[in-house]
């Protein structure tokens, strides 16, 4: 055989094994591309999972904290005790946070001035309450010191009872009408005092709980954007028209 015709043959053998080698070589890199690529996508899909699922917990807990808010809130027209009232405030204050930490730009621009809305009006309120809690606490401390003073009686009569039968003009007896008489003075002060006191809480309930209503109108509207716009960071799609006219029949009920 011709020795340039080996020659050439081996040449074509040589360029294809080459061809077939780089071939290779290119597809052994798009595969560990597409791994890469994939392991990213993979990667970010899970990550994108672990911040909704984050998310979604925060604003669950968030809108908990809410409910028991606004029943806190509800609860004080059977009792204005306020310390369960501010334990609210706080846990759903913590959650606020948590959630304007985690939620986009767009949601905590509405929670800020949520904010800037809601804690004058909420300041004013607790204070109103805190003054109104402070008349019934005074009340009470009243009404127990008349008792005291009308149970503080009862012994004295009965010394009274005593003296008598020892001798019916025995100076004590004097004394001890006198004291019963500063006692019953001082207690009659004291009902008058009472009598005030319940005068101008009544007018004041009377505010206390139109304010309360007011309050808790202005805070379950001031957060149906912010609830939409939550909602929308989890999937969860909002009419919130419709929403508005909910939130008002809610109210109504309540």
């Amino acid at each position: 055989m011709n020795p340039q015709i080996i020659d050439t043959a081996i040449q074509a053998a040589q360029i294809q094994a080459d061809a077939t080698i780089r071939a290779a070589y290119l597809g052994g890199i798009g595969i560990g591309i597409g791994i890469i690529f994939s392991w990213w996508t993979a990667l970010h899909i899970q990550k994108n999972a672990r911040v909704a699922e984050t998310r979604r917990n925060i604003y669950l807990d968030l809108v908990e904290s809410f409910s028991n808010l606004v029943y806190s809130l509800h609860s004080l027209k059977m009792n204005t005790d306020i310390e369960h009232l501010i334990d609210s405030y706080h846990i759903f204050s913590t959650n606020f946070d948590k959630a304007m930490f985690v939620c986009e730009t767009k949601t905590k621009e509405e929670m800020v001035k949520f904010n800037e809305s809601i804690v004058p009006k909420t300041k004013v309120f607790i204070k109103s309450l805190a003054e109104f809690n402070g008349a019934i606490e005074k009340i009470k401390a009243l009404e127990k010191k008349h008792s005291e003073i009308l149970m503080s009686l009862k012994p004295i009569y009965t010394k009274i009872d005593n003296f008598s039968i020892e001798s019916p003009m025995n100076i004590k007896i004097s004394n001890a009408f006198d004291l019963i008489n500063s006692k019953l003075k001082q207690s009659q002060k004291i009902v008058d005092e009472i009598s005030d006191l319940e005068s101008s809480n009544e007018h004041q309930t009377h505010k206390i709980f139109k304010d309360l209503d007011n309050y808790i109108q202005v805070l379950s509207e001031s957060t149906i954007n912010i609830i939409y716009l939550l909602r929308l960071e989890i999937g969860i799609k909002t009419d919130v028209e419709r929403e508005k006219k909910l939130i008002q029949r809610l109210n109504a009920i309540n």
